[in-house]
């Protein structure tokens, strides 16, 4: 955490330098490499506190970065016991999630229900670290300012809020077709309605393909939909 604190003055600085100053720095060639970062930045002026406050919430850092270990650590260990077809034995939850391409729904089913009992065991310290992480996120967001949450997100990403917005009404305005295909996988599956179990069960039977065919398909996918 001292380290870190060490060169905070550095951000603040560079924000607090009017905008015409900063664009002349950056135009510099010794800064080219650096310019886009920099300029991004400038972005997060309207939200970065002074030096002093900065450093205060940075030496936080330990502390929540404990919460972020916990939480994935407790999940990256977690073994739950299943029987997969050859006996019961460990799993870890990406091993039982593999199960949801099974053609055998019995499995499938049986898999997650696995899955969710084994997350029941770590639901309250997941709970805990949910809390603490959420908590501290909503805490800085009111020092900063942010008006909303998904702000600095989309700073991260370089993505204008309306973008976002569109691009999010988009999905809702599609679920239709979305439903119609599962409700069509589901006829297909002989379902007369699909559980969590069923949206990745196979259709049909594999077949191999050589590989200059694989290509053919997966380039003549991707020239149908958009030639450039």
């Amino acid at each position: 955490a001292g380290l870190r604190n060490l060169p905070r003055f550095a951000g603040p600085e560079w924000l607090a330098l009017e905008d015409a100053e900063a664009d002349a720095r950056l135009a510099a060639p010794e800064l080219a490499p650096y310019a886009h970062k920099l300029r991004i930045a400038r972005d997060e002026k309207p939200y970065v506190l002074d030096e002093g406050e900065e450093q205060a919430l940075n030496a936080r850092r330990p502390g929540i970065a404990a919460w972020e270990s916990l939480h994935g650590r407790e999940l990256a260990t977690l073994s739950i016991d299943f029987d997969g077809g050859e006996g019961e034995e460990p799993h870890t939850i990406d091993r039982l999630l593999a199960y949801v391409y099974s053609p055998d729904r019995d499995l499938r089913i049986a898999a997650l229900d696995a899955l969710y009992a084994g997350l029941a065991r770590v639901a309250d310290v997941q709970a805990a670290c949910y809390d603490a992480l959420v908590g501290d996120r909503l805490s800085v967001d009111r020092l900063r300012g942010i008006p909303e949450p998904m702000l600095p997100t989309n700073m991260r990403n370089e993505l204008d809020g309306d973008v976002v917005e569109a691009m999010m009404a988009a999905v809702e305005e599609n679920y239709p077709p979305a439903r119609r295909w599962f409700v069509r996988k589901a006829a297909v599956l002989g379902l007369a309605r699909p559980s969590l179990a069923d949206p990745y069960a196979p259709v049909g039977q594999d077949r191999s393909l050589a590989w200059p065919e694989s290509v053919q398909v997966v380039e003549g996918s991707l020239r149908d939909f958009q030639p450039r």
